[in-house]
């Protein structure tokens, strides 16, 4: 399973992240708040991924790229901040790839899979569990059922009085 840091300084992107990991198999997620901090979990637990934001108290995103690249780590930016020169910078730093917020789903995953590898969250994992195929029993026959036959119900016919017109 691939252990991912999330790197922001807003807690509600790091929720909205995690979410998203989550819900698509990476369940290993690291947290930090800002830059001195992402340092520190990084060196700690040795994340196969960062995702950085740029704009973080303590030490900024490029200060954090210039830390953990040189140690083998691997980071995508994703930050607000999307100016030519950001980006460059980011990019020299050695983050291998640059979301702009707010983001697509679809594009969030596309670059981990570029950045990981083909792999899917679960294919790190030690041996896969052989599929077990399901036990079938058969059902035996059955007959069809009959509908019971609808018995004849004689409705008794009202009287009708036919009273003759007095005379008077």
């Amino acid at each position: 399973m691939a252990k991912i840091l999330l790197s922001d300084d807003s807690s509600f992107m790091r929720k909205v992240l995690s979410d998203l990991l989550n819900k698509n198999g990476y369940t290993e997620i690291i947290e930090a708040e800002n830059g001195k901090q992402a340092i520190e979990k990084f060196d700690a637990e040795k994340p196969d991924l960062v995702l950085l934001d740029i704009i973080m108290p303590e030490l900024d995103g490029i200060g954090v790229l210039k830390d953990i690249v040189p140690k083998g780590g691997k980071a995508i930016v994703i930050s607000a901040v999307g100016q030519d020169d950001i980006v460059e910078q980011a990019k020299a730093a050695g983050s291998q790839g640059y979301i702009v917020k707010p983001f697509e789903e679809a594009q969030v995953l596309e670059e981990i899979k570029k950045v990981l590898g083909s792999s899917t969250p679960t294919e790190s994992s030690p041996a896969p569990t052989p599929e077990i195929a399901p036990t079938v029993t058969p059902t035996p026959e059955v007959a069809p059922v009959q509908p019971a036959p609808t018995p004849e119900v004689q409705v008794p016919q009202p009287e009708v009085n036919q009273e003759q017109p007095q005379q008077g």
